[in-house]
């Protein structure tokens, strides 16, 4: 057989065994774009600089935890999205211990807001958002710490930044591995039995299913921003809700 033969079949096997592996962000699964359309609605301005995470109440409202790294000050600030009107601002001068930390992501429980400390510190804090006051400092993940916080009802769903999901029920702390993926992540969000997660270094949101870990779908066709921080996700009224640090966009999401 010659050998010009013997290459080509040689990158025709290349090729097939390509195909047939799972991507970087899990367990393989679905193509991109595939299963759901994800289409811009609306854009808000964020009332403060510097915002690393995000969340909504019980009552529609928005909450912003600003901050920059190893800052020695953060803000936690509660406004209407509808009229921009501020309904709480609590400012926090205790968050970082340590040098090498920084405040991210937060979430809200249905009564507490829960914010993610991270870095050579790593810790998720529950404040009382009717004071502004700490409740608890629960100790979180251990590689560079949690980035980004959702709620399932129950668990803490924790991006880690490093390509490591976990949960934490907050009610006794145990801790549950989710699943390893070979992207690093920025932002999480939990919604209807799925995870959907933000890459840090590309403009690519992935969905897996909550119990399986199978990749439903990677969402590519929204316009995310470059910088690797910009990402924290969020659910609410079934629309997507992204944190840039130029606002908050928000996006209907439809099967197709």
């Amino acid at each position: 057989m010659s050998s010009k033969i013997i290459k080509s079949l040689f990158f025709s096997l290349l090729t097939l065994l390509l195909a047939s592996c799972g991507g970087g962000s899990g367990t393989g699964g679905s193509s991109t774009d595939a299963v759901y359309a994800v289409t811009a609605q609306r854009s808000i301005a964020v009332p403060v600089g510097n915002p690393v995470g995000f969340a909504f109440d019980n009552n529609d409202n928005i909450w912003i935890m600003s901050g920059v790294h190893n800052g020695s000050s953060h803000s936690l600030t509660c406004f209407n999205p509808n009229t921009g009107a501020s309904l709480a601002y609590y400012v926090y001068q205790n968050l970082i211990e340590v040098l090498g930390t920084g405040v991210y992501g937060i979430t809200w429980d249905g009564a507490s807001i829960w914010i993610s400390v991270a870095g050579n510190n790593n810790k998720l804090v529950q404040v009382d958002p009717s004071t502004g006051q700490i409740i608890r400092n629960m100790s979180s993940t251990s590689i560079l710490g949690p980035t980004d916080l959702s709620w399932d009802g129950t668990n803490l769903w924790i991006s880690s930044g490093t390509g490591e999901i976990d949960t934490i029920n907050p009610s006794n702390g145990q801790r549950t591995h989710f699943l390893s993926r070979g992207d690093r992540d920025t932002g999480i969000a939990y919604h209807n039995g799925e995870v959907w997660v933000s890459n840090m270094f590309d403009k690519k949101i992935v969905v897996y299913d909550a119990v399986n870990k199978t990749i439903i779908d990677e969402i590519t066709t929204i316009g995310l921003p470059t910088t690797s921080w910009d990402r924290r996700l969020e659910f609410h009224n079934n629309q997507l809700v992204v944190l840039t640090s130029a606002g908050i966009d928000f996006y209907s999401v439809t099967k197709k």
